[in-house]
């Protein structure tokens, strides 16, 4: 309930006005031009209206007091209103709420509640909670009445929507729309920066799996690297305690052969003795240079595997570019083949076939590169069959040459017996142990070039690799044979070539990057869910109010054309009216709902409202606010001068209207009717001086009442 209004500034009122409203009817008379309608024009300013056209106003300094002779212009224009709240209609907890505006002269605008500044928007969404507004249909000024009839339908359809109280439906789907746009424009924002960074990412992401690739196969020949050289040591170790077997059993013959020589005095052949003499040096001779192949062997197998490597990277870069199939793996298949035939009489044929289908499926290769690295493949398998064919020579030099001796040993003509051959036994004893020594010797140096390589591959593979001493002492341990160390070998040099070719050295600054990049990716796409997340609830929202919107206005259409048709059936002494739904199209194309009149008056060939004079179109209008009120009674209602076109026989209707809409609303009104003012509980009169100043004289008709009977 509307308790009381204060103005200060505003309009004609130029000194601290008051008006307090304690009846449930409460009239406002006064001569024309007293500023009797600035109180009106005061309540839609207190409450929020922007529309300088709605205030009787062109600039916003002509809501201030302008001065005159007397006083002088005020710079400051202020209206507060005062509500009974103790049944928690506004959404506030006060008991009395207070909602003040000011105005500036310099067109500066604040609002309080309750003597707390606040914006507008806070004002309005707390109003349109109990139906209240500044533009809504519980005040109507002179003209306001007529207005509803002459809008068009969609402009009606809105002040029907306001005074039904589905404003707040209209203030949560506008904001609804506000956060869906601006969602909208953060979700485009959004990914717009999460293009900008895809191309990175991509980018990353593919050094990354070269990058795991590379891993991987560290991971795999790390593995390789500890069988190949645990079963290296493994070898070495058997071939050490063999050594030790040999050089134990040498030493005892030795001694023992000594022991038998110290109680002869042999006579020696020094002939045979001499020739048996060379053939066990030129046996040691061929020994020698055998193990120099076998070493430059071993050196061998690691080019080629490193080759084999490198050709194996420069293939899987053009697979991965192009598509294509690599041959470089047929040419490999082509050497293996070769190596294991070499001594068939069939390679050649064989290899004149597989050229055949080489010529017939290969393609060109796609880089000189690729083709130098197989033709050094080529020309080091070439050499390898040339060192395989020396080792066998050397063999078989060995196997004659052990011949030779068996044959010149067995040829010696001893004398004294057997001393003869005591000695050249113990001699040979001292031989084979410093064939021990040397054969030791050189296992130190393979065990030196384990290390190195150890060392070497430790730097591509890390650290730890020289823990492949513990698979030693594993009882499942299973050492490789030399075929298969050679193969081995290979597989772990062409791995190494991948490894270097990937740079595993800038893996972490890669890493980093792709890490960062991610997570400012998935950072960015949880965003792009949310607000999309987001979007989808907005949508729905608006959907819901929308329905619901639609839902209770055709309701309340229903409802209020129940009322229309009494009450204008009622001024009118018969006739009908009606509110009607339709649909136009807009000038883009697009439909939106209007709200249509049409009447039908008593003994009139008259449909519509063009037809109708203005006293007709007086009642209408005023059968149309009182069905709506009723319908959705406001808190308050003020009406200013509707019944200025009223005759004595439709005052009195009126009245009787404005008695059955009080027990729903509180009715401030301004009149110049009689039978309207005697409807009221208080009356106030509003005067004007020669200063310009509007005043107020108030008198209750209790009050009046009493003091006539004295």
């Amino acid at each position: 309930m509307l308790k009381s209004i204060e103005l200060s500034g505003f309009k004609s009122f130029a000194k601290k006005t008051e008006l307090n409203f304690p009846a449930r009817i409460s009239a406002i008379v006064g001569p024309n031009g007293s500023g009797k309608s600035n109180l009106a024009e005061a309540f839609r300013f207190a409450l929020g209206e922007q529309s300088m056209k709605s205030l009787r106003g062109s600039r916003s300094d002509d809501l201030l007091w302008n001065g005159s002779n007397q006083l002088p212009r005020a710079n400051r224009a202020g209206v507060k209103t005062v509500f009974d709240n103790t049944g928690d209609r506004l959404n506030v907890d006060f008991d009395e709420v207070a909602v003040e505006r000011v105005m500036h002269r310099d067109s500066s605008h604040q609002y309080f509640l309750n003597g707390s500044q606040v914006r507008l928007k806070d004002i309005l969404e707390m109003l349109a909670s109990a139906n209240i507004g500044p533009t809504g249909h519980h005040i109507i000024s002179q003209g306001e009445a007529d207005r509803i009839l002459m809008v068009k339908p969609a402009e009606r359809k809105r002040i029907i929507e306001d005074a039904l109280g589905l404003k707040i439906y209209h203030y949560k789907k506008d904001e609804s729309e506000k956060k869906l746009e601006k969602t909208h424009d953060n979700l485009q924002e959004i990914l717009a920066l999460q293009r900008e960074i895809e191309p990175e990412l991509r980018s990353l992401s593919r050094q990354m799996s070269r990058i795991d690739k590379a891993r991987r196969i560290q991971k795999e020949t790390y593995k390789k690297a500890h069988l190949f050289f645990a079963s290296k040591e493994h070898h070495i170790q058997q071939r050490y305690e063999d050594l030790d077997t040999k050089e134990r059993e040498l030493k005892e013959r030795k001694y023992t052969l000594e022991e038998k020589v110290s109680a002869y005095t042999p006579k020696e052949d020094t002939q045979s003795k001499e020739v048996l003499s060379n053939l066990k040096e030129e046996r040691k001779e061929v020994e020698k240079k055998r193990q120099a192949l076998l070493k430059e062997q071993r050196e061998l197998e690691r080019t080629i595997g490193r080759l084999e490597g490198r050709l194996m990277a420069t293939s899987s870069r053009e697979e991965e570019q192009e598509g294509s199939i690599s041959f470089s793996r047929l040419i490999l298949l082509k050497e293996d083949i070769l190596t294991v035939l070499r001594e068939d009489n069939a390679a050649e044929r064989i290899t004149t076939l597989f050229d055949a289908c080489m010529r017939g499926g290969q393609k060109k290769d796609s880089t000189e590169k690729e083709e130098s690295i197989r033709e050094e493949i080529g020309e080091k398998r070439r050499e390898e069959k040339q060192l395989s064919l020396r080792e066998k020579e050397y063999t078989q030099a060995l196997s004659s040459l052990e011949e030779k001796i068996e044959k010149h040993s067995s040829g010696v003509q001893r004398s004294d017996e057997e001393i003869l051959d005591i000695k050249d036994e113990i001699r040979a004893c001292i031989s084979g142990l410093e064939d021990i020594t040397k054969e030791r010797a050189s296992l130190e140096e393979e065990r030196e070039e384990i290390k190195r390589d150890v060392a070497d591959l430790g730097i591509i593979l890390g650290h730890g690799i020289a823990s492949y001493m513990d698979l030693l002492e594993q009882e499942d341990f299973n050492p490789l044979g030399k075929e298969e160390l050679r193969d081995l070998r290979r597989e772990i040099e062409r791995g190494r070539i991948q490894i270097e070719d990937a740079d595993l050295s800038e893996a972490k600054g890669v890493e980093r990057a792709y890490r960062e990049v991610k997570e400012r990716n998935d950072f960015l796409q949880k965003e792009i869910d949310d607000l999309r997340s987001t979007r989808s609830s907005l949508e729905g929202l608006i959907r819901d109010l929308e329905k619901e919107l639609n839902e209770k206005f055709k309701e309340g259409i229903t409802d209020i054309n129940a009322q229309f048709n009494h009450f204008f059936t009622m001024l009118f002494g018969g006739g009908s009216a009606e509110l009607a739904v339709i649909t136009e199209e807009k000038q883009d194309g697009s439909e939106e709902e209007g709200v249509t009149i049409e009447v039908e008056l008593p003994q009139k060939r008259i449909k519509g409202l063009t037809m109708l004079s203005g006293g007709e179109r007086a009642l209408t209008s005023i059968a149309l606010v009182f069905s709506i009120s009723h319908i959705n009674p406001p808190p308050f209602l003020i009406l200013d001068e509707t019944d200025a076109a009223l005759d004595e026989a439709n005052s009195r209707k009126y009245g009787d209207m404005i008695e059955a809409l009080s027990e729903q609303s509180q009715l401030i009104l301004v009149t110049h009717n009689r039978e309207t003012m005697s409807r009221a509980g208080l009356l106030y009169g509003v005067t004007m001086g020669g200063d310009g100043v509007s005043r107020l004289l108030s008198v209750k008709f209790e009050d009046a009442k009493e003091l006539a009977a004295r």
